[in-house]
């Protein structure tokens, strides 16, 4: 069977905004291409942003070149791997598809959006077949050898009769069982292209490796269990240095993301993967970062992956208040948070402090200890979001008919803005609203410049220009808060 699988990006109105692109490959997507190219379908990924890209982000453009892949190769089965913050543009790519084949390919919507709300999705939009809920790789295969049928475990077909049925799928319990994914259908100039967005602030040329699914905790906000499932699956460490023998090989990067939840789950494989990095000299051509939960940072181990070349870590710390991490489900405290900081620093790493507001029961008082704990542990990189209520997720099904109709996907693209309907603080949403603006206006928006034009150097560029313009103005109008921000 022909199976193309296409990877949208969030509608025109919602993305892109400014300079950030965040350009990753789209593992999963590309892991489902490889297994199916292994067993011998021919597969095709295209990735919308890499189009959109192509094309100046002319979006008309971008959808006549679609137009073209689809009568070129004319696919047997279209495959939509969508965030929520793309479904409304995948539902209107879904359309796109239809009116240029027609009826013949079956149309399936697989990833987080599908996964949870399979039911929801499939009446949005009439043109999908089905959703592909969980893990999407064997599922798609067990579609390609055998078409779609209501017996493959994992495929909700849109019902003709009755209501839908679904038969669960369980993970893949051993993840080497995977193909690497496949590089070579992806526009890797583009993926591994210099940009400060991978391992912010550098520019660097970083492609994205993930080496396990899953992780130990179930935080309320939190997404990924809906696709990797309860626990955390781990590859090897040889399929790990495979891959990145690969990547060394075929592409000029020298910067590695590991996109992993929780890098550090397994704490022993971690240190094994640190020893063979150094063994094979990789930690001299290459600068890497990942993410660890806050009483996963040891310095024994912090001190093995500086050895190995990692530079960057970031952790979630969410809040400064040891109540909202409770009620969160972070099972982290304040305390853990800023001995992680600590020891991350003094093992010569830099910084990534993940903060979230408006979270359940926020009060004015949690605002400004977030911005006073920010300043304790003095981050190279900073990113300050509001809580979204992710589908799928226990924040997201607690809230009412009326706040999810309100609820705009498109606006889950970018986390710095509130949507409209739903407060859940303890401050009245007018006074949260403005409180967010004032903390973004003269806290975060100025810091993160800082950041920006501290790691660009002597750079001489149009862009460094620029955030050296914005800086000095905020400086002239501000100076007391300009110099409060040097901690």
């Amino acid at each position: 069977m022909r199976v193309l699988l296409i990877c949208p990006t969030p509608p025109a109105d919602s993305w892109p905004r400014g300079v950030f692109l965040y350009s990753i490959v789209p593992t999963e997507a590309a892991q489902a291409s490889a297994l199916l190219r292994r067993h011998g379908h021919p597969v095709g990924l295209l990735d919308r942003q890499a189009e959109l890209a192509a094309t100046g982000f002319d979006w008309p453009a971008a959808d006549a070149r679609l137009c073209g892949t689809l009568r070129d190769f004319a696919p047997e089965q279209v495959v939509f791997f969508s965030p929520s913050a793309a479904a409304a543009e995948t539902f209107r790519l879904a359309g796109l598809v239809r009116s240029v084949l027609g009826s013949g390919p079956s149309l399936l919507l697989a990833g987080p959006h599908a996964t949870a709300l399979p039911e929801e999705s499939l009446a949005a939009c009439p043109d999908l077949n089905g959703a592909v809920v969980g893990e999407l790789e064997w599922t798609l295969l067990e579609v390609a050898q055998e078409g779609s049928a209501a017996s493959i475990a994992g495929l909700l077909l849109r019902p003709t009769a009755g209501p839908a049925k679904l038969l669960p799928r369980p993970a893949c319990a051993d993840l080497d069982r995977l193909p690497p994914p496949a590089w070579d259908l992806c526009t890797m100039d583009y993926y591994t292209a210099r940009s400060r967005w991978l391992i912010r602030w550098l520019p660097l040329r970083v492609l994205n490796l993930r080496t396990s699914r899953g992780c130990p905790n179930a935080c309320r906000f939190c997404a990924a269990p809906l696709t990797a499932g309860a626990g955390v699956r781990f590859h090897s460490v040889d399929y790990i240095l495979a891959m990145m023998e690969q990547a060394l090989g075929e592409y000029a990067i020298d910067g590695l993301l590991f996109e992993d939840e929780t890098f550090a789950a397994d704490e022993d494989r971690l240190q094994r993967l640190c020893l063979a990095i150094r063994q094979r000299g990789w930690h001299r051509r290459l600068q890497w970062a990942c993410c660890l939960r806050a009483d996963q940072a040891q310095p024994e181990l912090l001190r093995e992956m500086r050895a190995a070349g990692c530079i960057q870590v970031e952790y979630g710390f969410e809040t400064a208040s040891d109540r909202l991490l409770q009620a969160i489900g972070k099972n982290t405290s304040v305390a853990q948070n800023l001995a992680a900081a600590r020891r991350t620093r003094a093992a010569g790493l830099r910084v990534y402090a993940n903060m979230m507001f408006g979270l359940p029961g926020e009060t004015a008082r949690d605002m400004a200890d977030n911005l006073r704990f920010i300043r304790a542990i003095r981050p190279e990189v900073l990113s300050a979001a509001i809580m979204a209520p992710l589908p799928g997720t226990p924040l997201f099904e607690g809230l009412t008919e009326g706040q999810r109709k309100n609820l705009k996907w498109g606006d889950f693209a970018y986390l710095d803005q509130p949507r409209p309907g739903f407060n859940p603080t303890a401050v009245e949403e007018e006074q949260f609203l403005e409180n967010y603006r004032r903390i973004r206006k003269y806290f975060v928006r100025p810091l993160v410049l800082r950041q920006l034009l501290r790691d660009a150097g002597n750079e001489d560029t149009a862009l460094v220009s620029h955030w050296r313009k914005e800086w000095r103005r905020f400086c002239l109008r501000h100076p007391l808060r300009a110099w409060r921000l040097r901690f």
